[in-house]
């Protein structure tokens, strides 16, 4: 999916920052299947990586994310909390410093932005076989879009790097930390050597959620920029 810009305002920037770590969370923590008999040989984290996509039906989760230019300097610092239910469905929403709501149904996906009033409509697209947009669309397997190494060990997390078996992906590597039991954060390396960091805090993994929450109502008076056709 490639939304566009909400470019009405030049300072607004907040989609570019924002949809690779929500696409690529919801197609390794919602809807990737892995079969452990198929697997490599386990690697450190790799099981509870496994774990976590295997057994999650639903979840739900606060989140901190910071956005680092290719020098290491912080550009946003932002946060919102996030819930997801298989298959398909996701809201990730942004409290700070804007107000932004990403809902998905599984079909459509809206983007609502409520400083400037708009919202954005478009399809679900698997956008190309190795996107992480894929494996939440046609539950590609994980090892066959992306090889996994156990790169390091930070305090209490083992981290595990995703790199794309594909040319034309947004990102280099995706890192993932893990603990015993849950995914806990995330980096994302960029075409443009940035970095997106995300952490997530307080996850509910049995959340009851109620599945109406994933079907958004337009609000009245808003511009509405609709995708669908294109």
């Amino acid at each position: 999916i490639k939304p566009r810009e909400l470019a009405r305002n030049p300072e607004f920037k907040p989609l570019r920052g924002l949809l690779t770590p929500l696409f690529f969370l919801i197609a390794t923590c919602v809807s990737v299947h892995v079969n452990a008999e198929e697997a490599p040989a386990a690697l450190p984290g790799r099981a509870t990586l496994d774990l976590f996509l295997n057994e999650i039906t639903s979840y739900s989760a606060e989140f901190r994310q910071t956005l680092y230019d290719e020098y290491g300097g912080a550009l946003e610092e932002s946060s919102g909390t996030v819930t997801l239910l298989k298959p398909g469905k996701f809201r990730w929403e942004y409290i700070q410093p804007y107000r932004q709501k990403i809902v998905s149904n599984g079909q459509f996906l809206w983007i609502f932005d409520e400083d400037l009033e708009q919202v954005t409509i478009n399809k679900v697209d698997s956008g190309g076989a190795n996107s992480p947009l894929a494996l939440l669309v046609n539950g590609a397997e994980i090892d066959n879009t992306y090889q996994i190494e156990s790169v390091s060990r930070d305090d209490d997390l083992q981290w595990l790097a995703l790199l794309p078996r594909g040319e034309g992906t947004q990102y280099q590597r995706v890192e993932i930390g893990v603990n015993e039991t849950d995914v806990v954060q995330m980096r994302l390396h960029d075409n443009l050597n940035q970095l997106t960091a995300v952490e997530f805090i307080g996850a509910d993994k049995q959340a009851e959620l109620d599945p109406e929450s994933f079907e958004f109502q337009i609000p009245a008076g808003v511009d509405v920029i609709n995708g669908l056709t294109e």
